[in-house]
């Protein structure tokens, strides 16, 4: 839909007088946060979206084809509905993430978000979830930080690097500047 309405002003006001919609959010490659928005925009209102689509003229351009093909796609819809119900929570975290939160909270944030993948059909993305984390060095490290300064007990001993970072974490440190030192 992006492709479509670059530089075109009558298609973008056909679009928001054919459905009654704003534009659907524009997915940004690098934000995950931005294309659940998307999804869950076209989830939302996927019958009026089809029915703007289906009603372009046929042969009027490439993408505009495209469009017609993909919402034909049988699944389409079901997939829309699956990724919204139960990936809602993965976008909250996201922007919960990006505002200005301590390390412990930021800890707090993504561990949480794994337990709400505990049904069965997430069983997949859940373990994509913890195999990101295991090979990110960074995590364990501030899984640790963040249970010292909440007054918990770490088992086995601390790293020098972590005994030696210890004195430089700080309650509100956030959990993306963490990540960056």
């Amino acid at each position: 839909m992006k492709k479509f309405f670059k530089n075109s002003s009558s298609r973008k006001r056909d679009y928001k007088n054919v459905t009654g919609l704003a534009l659907a959010p524009a997915p940004v490659i690098t934000r995950w946060g931005t294309w659940l928005e998307a999804v869950f925009y076209y989830c939302t209102n996927f019958e009026r979206v089809c029915e703007y689509i289906e009603q372009i003229p046929d042969g009027e351009c490439q993408t505009s084809e495209n469009l017609k093909r993909i919402i034909s796609k049988d699944k389409l819809q079901q997939e829309l509905v699956f990724i919204t119900s139960n990936f809602r929570g993965l976008s909250a975290a996201i922007t919960k993430l990006e505002e200005r939160q301590c390390l412990v909270d930021g800890v707090q944030i993504v561990t949480e978000y794994q337990k709400t993948l505990d049904l069965e059909a997430l069983a997949e993305y859940k373990s994509k979830l913890q195999n990101v984390l295991h090979k990110n060095p960074g995590w364990n490290h501030l899984s640790k930080v963040a249970q010292i300064l909440k007054g918990g007990y770490v088992e086995n001993t601390i790293s020098p690097s972590l005994a030696a970072n210890l004195k430089f974490a700080h309650w509100y440190q956030s959990i993306l500047s963490a990540f960056s030192q």
